[in-house]
């Protein structure tokens, strides 16, 4: 899927990439700034024991939630690849500011910044869920407590020549600014 700099059209890719039971690789528009309506949901879709991955090829481009809501919820069994991409702006009440782990992510060149929950501001990864980022960055990112950065609650994190700077846990005698990783 190519997809055009326009908000409408990621939205008509997302539902396709959900419901076609197949791999599927998404090319964003070189350095386009897309604003999602609600969380881009990764379900399982077919294969086994894990659904069909999708790979996102960013070329730069950054995908926001307008600190309205996380901007992915990666869901159990389910497997996003997120390559180049800028994802920022999320917001969650609870725990997952940008990204929500249950399944398999990974992260290569790219970017998970300016987001906020009340822990693990710029991702959480959940116990079973498998984190890796390659060359990435998570910066910038708040939490009222713990893993304002990262939040690893049992899952698997992988961290290969990649960077967890300039994040900030809010709350006094909170943890883990950069990351807080426990269970695991």
């Amino acid at each position: 899927f190519n997809v055009p700099c326009e908000d409408v059209a990621l939205l008509g890719v997302i539902a396709a990439v959900e419901t076609n039971g197949e791999e599927d690789v998404v090319w964003l528009a070189e350095s386009c700034t897309y604003t999602l309506p609600s969380a881009w949901i990764v379900d399982h879709d077919g294969g086994s024991p894990e659904g069909f991955p999708v790979t996102v090829h960013g070329r730069g481009a950054t995908i926001s939630g307008s600190a309205r809501h996380p901007v992915f919820v990666v869901n159990p069994t389910a497997v996003l690849d997120l390559n180049g991409v800028t994802v920022r702006d999320g917001l969650s009440t609870s725990e997952g500011g940008a990204i929500q782990n249950l399944g398999v992510l990974t992260l290569t060149d790219s970017v998970v910044s300016d987001s906020e929950a009340s822990s693990g501001g710029g991702v959480v990864n959940y116990e079973n869920g498998r984190l890796t980022l390659t060359r990435s960055t998570v910066s910038g990112n708040r939490a009222v407590d713990l893993g304002a950065g990262i939040r690893n609650r049992g899952g698997r994190l992988t961290l290969i020549d990649s960077t967890v700077s300039g994040n900030t846990a809010t709350r006094y005698g909170s943890s883990g600014g950069g990351t807080h990783s426990a269970g695991a």
